[in-house]
């Protein structure tokens, strides 16, 4: 396999990962079919290619750097993993799912693309080919989505009406990170990618930008406005001082109109987002009330057996606490929390430092950081996909010091190599013929 090829598997890989589940389901939604098919199709896809890049490393294609990350990846997931093994095999505990349910997503969706991302060398001259890929997938889906998604949902005792954007096959908060996505990465294109002068391009980004603000308003969800909120700010303050100005301008033009665009999106499409997020306090609404509550009875839980932990689920909420923090201590006590906690905090640190380099990876710095936040409000370890997958990827991009090392050595082997290759030319010209007399 030629080094392009494997770019482009990584690309594909990477762009299937992160937004193939929303693109497949709003095809599923247009076509009219089974999602679960497209949905086993773009796992496949991706679980072969992860296993692929696995069997490249083990060959001798080593990738060396931030070796310590992936070990403690590893460590978490061989601990995880016991708990899980437990938990559908040997417990007699009721489980929320069928147990086979969970090694398929936690195995094939989680740990061995997480695996095969973390063993692959990305080059930072691709940052940019991959880009393009992840945002291609993006913007379809996100086209795709704002066609054909409504407010209304089919339940057996007919449709409902829920007030907030989504598909048959994709909930509010998947379609509300998919927006959030797209404006992250446009953001990316329009403020950090300094070679991006072409005016087609930039309104592209910028059309790109309003649409994934709108599916994430529309889809009246927390998680993806939380870590928005976060990633954005984390965003600017990494910026240059001349573009923080423009920023600044831009969010405030926006402050000035987002109750009016609000109102205007509820009457047209039937959301209630200024009830839902603005309207009462958040400690009033009844959904944020069961998370803290899952989250208390799961720390209590927890504190019955902190050194191995309780299980996957707490019974008494009826399934997982929505929270990949609080479910860790759960699931494998207190030695496997903080060891996901250590390799949470460090990619995070890892991830600032990638975006305030403005490297050719900070389009993923930002993925990274929205879906580590988007885990703390909803998901469970096992299932999780997109962002283990981000986790891997990030684990496998180089600090941007070890680049710029190897940069110059780079440099500096070929400067030696060029003048030792005019030395022996020089020599060559002065040295005689041995042909002639």
């Amino acid at each position: 396999m030629t080094r392009s090829n494997y770019s482009y598997l990584l690309s594909l890989s990477l762009a299937l990962s992160l937004a193939g589940y929303p693109l497949g389901a709003a095809v599923a939604e247009i076509l009219a079919l089974n999602n679960t098919i497209l949905s086993i199709a773009i796992r496949l896809i991706i679980g072969a290619i992860s296993i692929i890049f696995i069997l490249k490393f083990l060959a001798g294609n080593r990738a060396k750097s931030n070796v310590h990350l992936l070990q403690v990846a590893i460590f978490f997931w061989a601990i995880y993993l016991i708990r899980m093994y437990y938990d559908t095999i040997i417990s007699a505990f009721p489980m929320f799912m069928q147990p086979y349910e969970y090694w398929i997503w936690g195995i094939g969706g989680s740990f061995v693309p997480m695996i095969g991302f973390a063993l692959v060398i990305h080059e930072e001259r691709h940052g940019l080919a991959h880009f393009r890929w992840q945002f291609a997938f993006f913007l379809i889906a996100a086209v795709l989505i704002a066609l054909t998604a409504s407010t209304v949902v089919n339940t057996d005792f007919g449709e409902a009406a829920t007030g907030r954007l989504n598909l048959t096959a994709l909930n509010p908060i998947s379609l509300g990170h998919v927006g959030t996505s797209l404006f992250l990465l446009s953001f990316w294109a329009l403020f950090c990618w300094s070679s991006q002068t072409n005016w087609i391009a930039t309104g592209m980004y910028a059309g790109s930008a309003i649409l994934g603000l709108f599916l994430m308003i529309s889809s009246n969800s927390r998680g993806p406005l939380v870590a928005f909120l976060l990633v954005l700010a984390v965003a600017v303050v990494t910026l240059q001082t001349s573009k923080k100005f423009a920023i600044l301008i831009l969010g405030l033009f926006a402050a000035a109109v987002f109750v009016p665009v609000v109102t205007l999106i509820d009457s047209i499409y039937g959301t209630v987002i200024y009830d839902r997020l603005l309207g009462q306090s958040q400690l009033e609404e009844g959904n944020v009330l069961d998370r803290y509550e899952r989250y208390i009875i799961a720390m209590e839980s927890f504190a019955e057996k902190p050194f191995f932990g309780t299980g996957m689920e707490v019974e008494a909420i009826g399934g997982y606490p929505h929270n990949v923090v609080v479910e860790s201590f759960i699931s494998v006590g207190l030695f496997g929390a903080f060891a996901f906690m250590a390799l949470l905090v460090a990619l995070s640190v890892k991830a600032f430092v990638v975006l305030s380099r403005d490297t050719g990876y900070g389009w993923l710095s930002r993925i990274f950081l929205q879906y580590a936040v988007g885990a703390q409000f909803s998901g469970a370890i096992y299932s999780s996909t997109v962002f283990w997958a981000a986790t891997g990827a990030m684990i496998a991009v180089a600090w941007p010091e070890h680049s710029n090392r190897l940069l110059q050595r780079t440099q500096v082997i070929g400067i030696r190599a060029s003048r030792h290759s005019k030395a022996r030319e020089l020599v060559h010209l002065h040295s005689p013929d041995p042909a002639k007399p």
